[in-house]
């Protein structure tokens, strides 16, 4: 970002984008504008921090993928089942099959049995993998804290309280309005769900004869 801010401070001493609002601003009510750019707000931080994430890792020789691998092992002293490792970063099975095998690879993870259960198996840090990640992540929460400067303690606590609202909120409705839910709640009409005789009633359509002679 140029040293010079994009951004402007409201009537109420908070910041906005006036390229935005410049943008959407004359069509939208008040309430709409508040949510259209927070959105965008979000959107932009998000971006920004994981490219920042993507350098960093690229700095220590790992895509973000990776890395992020290795963060969660870092909390797992014992392993972690591959099923779950995949759930916990929101990744197909397939595709942490190829991280744990590049991983493996390199000899910062590797594959054990789980003991619980002979049908699984666990991944885990390796020795040089523990070391890896442990440097990795101090050095993280380093610039996580440099790019924090200036917001307090309360602040931070605020933006993580709303945040993971908007997260259960985003949840909730992609539960709510799941694949199939939108035609489900269209008008018959648009849906295709006619009676016989609304389907013989439309225009250029032939009337279907009765059958009962």
């Amino acid at each position: 970002m140029p040293d010079e801010s994009p951004f402007a401070f409201d009537a109420t001493g908070f910041l906005y984008n006036p390229q935005l609002r410049g943008l959407v601003g004359h069509d939208l009510a008040p309430d709409v504008l508040a949510v259209v750019e927070a959105f965008a707000a979000i959107n932009q931080a998000a971006k920004l921090n994981r490219w920042a994430l993507e350098r960093w890792a690229v700095r220590h020789g790992l895509s973000e993928a990776r890395l992020q691998v290795l963060l969660v092992l870092r909390r797992q002293p014992n392993g972690m089942r591959l099923v779950n490792l995949a759930a916990t970063l929101e990744v197909a099975p397939p595709s942490l099959t190829g991280l744990i095998d590049s991983l493996e690879k390199d000899g910062l993870v590797r594959r054990v049995p789980d003991p619980g259960d002979r049908r699984s198996m666990l991944a885990t840090l390796t020795a040089t993998g523990r070391e890896r990640v442990d440097e990795i992540w101090s050095t993280q929460v380093e610039h996580q804290v440099g790019i924090t400067d200036g917001i307090t303690t309360e602040e931070l606590v605020q933006l993580r309280h709303l945040c993971l609202r908007l997260v259960e909120n985003v949840k909730r409705a992609t539960t709510r309005n799941g694949p199939g839910a939108a035609a489900q709640n269209r008008p018959k009409a648009d849906r295709g769900d006619h009676s016989d005789q609304e389907r013989q009633d439309r225009p250029g359509r032939r009337a279907v004869p009765s059958r009962d002679r």
